[in-house]
Order: C-alpha cells, then sequence, then structure tokens
C-alpha cells in the first residue's frame, strides 16, 4: 500500500465527524446533535455509561479504543453497521458507500447513468446550485432570521 493511499483513509474520529455532518444525524432544526446528545443516546442504545467528555474525545480523536459495546451503540446511533468503523477501505469508497445506501441517490445515479457528459455536467450545476441555497438558508436559521422556501 503506498504513501498517498494510506493517508486517505479515515480514522475513527474523521469517521464519527462525517458520520454526525448527515442530515439524517442531525437535530430537526438542521444543527449538528451535540457531544452530550450523541452521548445520551449512545448510552440509552448500550445501557453503559457514556459520557459527554467521551463522546467528544472520540469524535476530536484524543481517544481512539472505544469498547465493542461503545461501538456497537455509535454505529446504531449514527445509522451504520458497526463494521463501518473497523473497515480499513480508503475514505472515498466509504463515503461512496455510504451515499449508495440513501434510494434516492441511487435512484439519481441509475437514471443519469446513460446521459451525456454535458447532461451530467448540468446536473452536478444544478445541485451546487441547491446545495448552496440550502447553506444560505441555514446561515439565516443560525443568525436568527426565518425564511421559508
Amino acid at each position: 500500500m503506498g504513501d498517498t493511499e494510506q493517508h486517505r483513509r479515515l480514522t475513527l474520529a474523521a469517521k464519527i465527524q462525517q458520520l454526525r455532518k448527515r442530515p439524517e444525524n442531525r437535530r430537526p432544526d438542521g444543527k449538528l446533535k451535540t457531544y452530550r446528545e450523541l452521548a445520551t443516546e449512545c448510552a440509552e442504545v448500550s445501557g453503559e455509561p457514556f459520557s459527554p467528555t467521551y463522546m467528544w474525545q472520540l469524535a476530536k480523536g484524543e481517544r481512539d479504543n472505544p469498547t465493542l459495546r461503545h461501538l456497537e451503540a455509535l454505529a446504531k446511533v449514527l445509522g451504520v453497521r458497526m463494521s463501518y468503523f473497523l473497515d480499513d477501505t480508503p475514505a472515498e469508497e466509504l463515503e461512496l458507500a455510504l451515499m449508495m445506501r440513501d434510494a434516492g441517490v441511487r435512484a439519481v445515479a441509475a437514471r443519469a447513468m446513460n446521459w451525456s457528459p454535458d447532461q451530467k455536467a448540468w446536473l452536478v450545476d444544478l445541485m451546487e446550485s441547491i446545495d448552496r441555497r440550502e447553506q444560505a438558508r441555514r446561515a439565516d436559521q443560525d443568525n436568527g432570521n426565518s425564511t421559508t422556501g
């Protein structure tokens, strides 16, 4: 395995951070769940103590050797198989596998398979425009402005 490939592998902390940012792992208002909220959910799932400090340490890379029960709880709370945390697959492959679990993503990918390069470029432009609009909406929400649309 080359040096470059080694650097593209995600740490446990990076995987937790990546999963924490996914829309289905956010609060209903779209904001990130706090480490306290995640720790509480993990404690409920595992039936074992799971402190906010411990959750923060795992997410920041201060600790990287959780117990099997804690890893199982993290996986359940964050919506992945426990093997996701143990897998040594390069980051790009893991991210793609996570995306392809979503039925909507699979439907878009299946339809776009036979499109021309120009059609695919148009779709990417459209998605980037949607992302910018959503980011602006979230920024407005974070600043206390209420926007609908």
